[in-house]
């Protein structure tokens, strides 16, 4: 099961949690960010959803710290407000994904699914040599021992987090 933090002072998009899939997706949700940050280890998410709600400098500390501290490959998405004035650029730099409101709830439902692969471990285990072999012709034979390098370690992570 996909977890996902959820970190907003408002109920709004918590409604939209309710389209998710609840035997693939459980939802955790935090009133602050210190609260997240302080059960980010106890947790494992797959998935952080920040709501800006909050002041842009918490908000890009606090994606700063998971970045530094926890993953660079925990995926982030920021909700924002259609008039939002948030500098963006240095959001996207830490890698944090956006959605601006309005969206309807199957916006939303798509949009957090596109995070989580529909395809297991064993699929990829049993697609890894196919990729290889499709990119052989396009890259240099250092280039391909790095890339079946990067799948294990893919594979690896996907593991430890009991994708």
């Amino acid at each position: 099961m996909f977890k996902i933090f959820f970190v907003e002072k408002s109920s709004y998009i918590s409604e939209y949690f309710e389209s998710l899939d609840k035997s693939r997706f459980s939802v955790i949700s935090f009133q602050s960010i210190e609260e997240a940050l302080s059960n980010i280890e106890e947790y494992n998410p797959n998935l952080i959803v920040l709501v800006a709600d909050k002041d842009e400098e918490l908000l890009f500390s606090f994606c700063k710290k998971i970045r530094e501290k926890h993953s660079l490959v925990l995926p982030i998405l920021l909700v924002l407000d259609f008039y939002s004035s948030f500098s963006l650029e240095q959001f996207r730099n830490l890698g944090v994904d956006f959605m601006v409101k309005p969206f309807t709830q199957e916006e939303f439902k798509r949009k957090i699914e596109s995070f989580f692969p529909k395809q297991t471990k064993e699929f990829l285990y049993e697609r890894e040599t196919e990729i290889i072999e499709r990119l052989k012709p396009y890259i240099k034979q250092e280039v391909r021992f790095e890339m079946q390098n990067i799948l294990k370690q893919i594979l690896e992570v996907m593991e430890k987090k009991n994708v």
